[in-house]
């Protein structure tokens, strides 16, 4: 046995002579030697007032050692939801170290595990008063304290942890998602826009954490609508896409939060489809203009051309080309009607519609075939003398509707 323990200094006071103190304090922790040590080789190394700084040191360490294996049961017992043998665990800590930071943090983790968030929040105030500069002790202050619905002071308590400590991007990634959450609850689309500077930080600085993910897949979603402007609708306010320019930005919003969503996010999930649906009907609702008055004036410039009418076949088919680019530039113009529920189409197409519908009626009381194929031919012609006469127009108003004819018309007079 005296070997044995010889055997036990020796390594200790090689480990303390090479400053291996974390080796030293293994070997006493399981020896339990400690005590031992104190009056055997250390004063034969050390003069008395450096031998009891090293034993001091020593038993700091030795106890700190102790310390984390205990915390460690307390943290099995959480993931086991043990939680009265963790109560237990982390009460005997705080007992045998009342100033302890450190367990007052964990002893208000074992609290927020029980859903006790109002003693949570008093172990992390405790933890505080102990260490008013430590930014996690706000951290952990603010996500009680939402529990509680104490929305400003956590958000006060978030910013201070910021401001304790700014190069913690974690700090910043926790407030910018108790910013959106409370910006959400408020309906607020500014304190929701201010929160996302501080996520994309976060995000942008490497912070990996599923609530700051969520949080800006939430903003993307949102966001994919935000800029279109609102029209009054049959039941209120709505919005929507006006021009070509709304649609791609809302499809690269939602793409961005496609790739943010945690699988677990259910709700934020069916949110994305709804909303990805909603943009995805009103692309497929585009408007490039009306097929019957490209018909009209290709039938008619080949009718011409045929007849030897060369100019007018000519003059018809590029007023067709000028028809089809006017429309090109963006094909929602008429989603602000759809969306009203009450769209009506040009006072143009309803002439022609009620010119077709009385030939309908006249044939449905002709006497032979001949008597329909000339009620035919002349509703054919009135409409394609009207889409005809009507084709400039329809051009000019292309134009100043799809591609801002006026506004590019004043800029060019201005300079």
């Amino acid at each position: 046995m005296e070997d044995h323990s010889g055997l036990i200094y020796a390594k200790i006071t090689a480990y303390i002579l090479e400053q291996m103190y974390s080796n030293a304090i293994k070997i006493m922790v399981v020896e339990d030697k400690l005590s031992a040590y104190k009056s055997a080789r250390l004063y034969e190394l050390y003069e008395p007032p450096r031998a009891r700084n090293i034993i001091k040191n020593l038993e700091i360490l030795k106890f700190n050692f102790y310390m984390k294996i205990q915390e460690k049961d307390v943290i099995d017992a959480l993931v086991q939801n043990n939680f009265s043998k963790a109560l237990s665990l982390v009460q005997q800590l705080e007992h045998e170290n009342p100033e302890d930071v450190g367990i007052k943090i964990l002893f208000g983790k074992v609290f927020l595990k029980m859903s006790n968030f109002t003693m949570a929040y008093e172990k992390y105030m405790q933890a505080m008063k102990i260490d008013p500069t430590n930014s996690k002790v706000y951290i952990k202050l603010g996500l009680a304290g939402i529990q509680l619905e104490k929305w400003e002071q956590s958000l006060n308590h978030f910013k201070t942890a910021i401001n304790i400590d700014p190069d913690d991007f974690e700090n910043h990634g926790h407030y910018g998602w108790a910013l959106w959450a409370y910006g959400a609850l408020k309906e607020d689309w500014a304190i929701m826009s201010e929160a996302y500077t501080y996520l994309s930080k976060a995000k942008s600085n490497g912070v990996e954490l599923p609530v700051i993910n969520n949080a800006l897949a939430a903003y993307h979603i949102e966001n994919a609508t935000s800029s279109w402007p609102q029209v009054q609708g049959k039941d209120g306010p709505i919005v929507c896409a006006t021009k070509l320019d709304h649609i791609v930005e809302a499809k690269e919003e939602l793409e961005e939060a496609s790739n943010l969503i945690s699988d677990s996010s259910v709700d934020l999930k069916n949110r994305y489809n709804e909303v990805y649906t909603f943009v995805t009907s009103l692309e497929e609702r585009k408007f490039n203009g009306y097929p019957f008055v490209r018909k009209v004036g290709i039938i008619a410039g080949v009718l011409l051309f045929l007849f030897g009418i060369y100019f007018g076949a000519i003059v018809l088919l590029i007023m067709v080309a000028l028809y089809h680019h006017s429309n090109m530039s963006t094909g929602y113009i008429a989603n602000r009607d759809y969306l009203k529920e009450r769209h009506k189409e040009p006072f143009w197409i309803r002439r022609i519609d009620a010119v077709e519908k009385a030939a309908s009626n006249f044939r449905s009381i002709s006497r032979s075939s001949s008597e329909d194929w000339i009620i035919t031919l002349s509703s054919l012609l009135m409409q394609y003398l009207m889409v005809i006469f009507l084709m400039p127009f329809l051009i000019v108003s292309g134009y100043v509707k799809n591609y801002d004819l006026l506004k590019k018309v004043k800029q060019y007079t201005s300079t």
